[in-house]
């Protein structure tokens, strides 16, 4: 996970050195959707999400985004095993855009909380959902509330890509819980 969170902090970087590097006229819109690819302390997958730019001064917006991700589960002796299993996430949140507006990217930061169901392994101490491949299952639930680092490259005057950085606490229910969310996302969407 340390490697992801260093590749996901020099790719920030980068794509924001390129998005200061130039004026362009301001891009189209203030609602936006997109695809994206995600790696968090789940697992990998992928997902959409949609963004409204709600104030005059074009520089707040709530984001919506929804994803599912599939992680390698643990057996009940804290084994990893060949399952993989799903879990669907919302992630609502709110973004601030502290930079200028005529230039062909923009840093954000803000806020999401991370809410995630689907199946995760058995800790023997709980009943047992349902069974895999002879791995025991059950539900488990995640809530992260997490600070978000975001930079979008506008490379047309519909067209973004960008990529996201999400650290904070998690609240688990107790199976394989971990005490740190981290989230890394690259998206390419459409903005009108």
């Amino acid at each position: 996970m340390k490697y992801i969170i260093l590749c996901a902090s020099m790719l920030l970087h980068a794509m924001l050195g390129y998005a200061q590097s130039a004026d362009v006229p301001q891009a189209h819109g203030y609602k936006m959707v997109n695809g994206m690819a995600v790696a968090n302390t789940v697992g990998l997958g992928y997902g959409a999400g949609l963004e409204y730019v709600f104030n005059k001064s074009k520089n707040l917006s709530a984001v919506l985004p929804l994803y599912v991700v599939f992680g390698r589960v643990l057996d009940s002796r804290g084994q990893a095993s060949h399952v993989n299993a799903a879990m669907y996430f919302v992630s609502p949140g709110i973004r601030y855009y502290p930079g200028k507006k005529k230039q062909d990217g923009h840093y954000a930061i803000g806020a999401n909380l991370a809410i995630g169901n689907g199946l995760g392994g058995n800790n023997g101490l709980s009943a047992v959902s349902t069974v895999k491949d002879g791995v025991p299952l059950q539900s488990r639930s995640v809530v992260a509330a997490t600070v978000s680092n975001t930079v979008q490259v506008h490379y047309a005057r519909h067209w973004r890509s960008q990529i996201e950085l999400q650290l904070g606490a998690v609240a688990d229910n107790g199976i394989n819980s971990e005490s740190f969310f981290a989230q890394f996302s690259f998206s390419f969407g459409y903005r009108w």
